[in-house]
């Protein structure tokens, strides 16, 4: 097997690719040939795993705002529900000539 060196992610916002150092010290992405320190990695990693914790409370959050909603619509449409009062008509059936 060859061994391609250690596995990189680009710091650069609009690149952010994955790739490999192939053994070099130096480490430069090769798409938009930026210099990424080892620190710079850190951070992006940090803020990856950081990030991860919000999103699920934001759908978690979202999920209980349309819960909510449901409820709302169903108090609605029970208000909006009126039972009509048909005792004045007259319901006996008509005879085919």
């Amino acid at each position: 097997m060859v061994n391609l060196g250690k596995k990189h992610t680009c710091t650069n916002k609009n690149c952010g690719i994955k790739f490999y150092d192939l053994g070099k010290k130096e480490v430069v992405c090769p798409r938009c040939h930026k210099k990424i320190t080892e620190e710079e990695e850190k951070q992006l990693l940090e803020k990856k795993v950081r990030a991860i914790p919000l999103e699920e409370e934001e759908e978690e959050k979202i999920e209980e705002e349309g819960e909510e909603l449901l409820e709302e619509e169903k108090d609605l449409l029970e208000e909006e529900y009126v039972e009509e009062d048909y005792s004045e008509f007259d319901t006996t059936e008509y005879e085919e000539e």
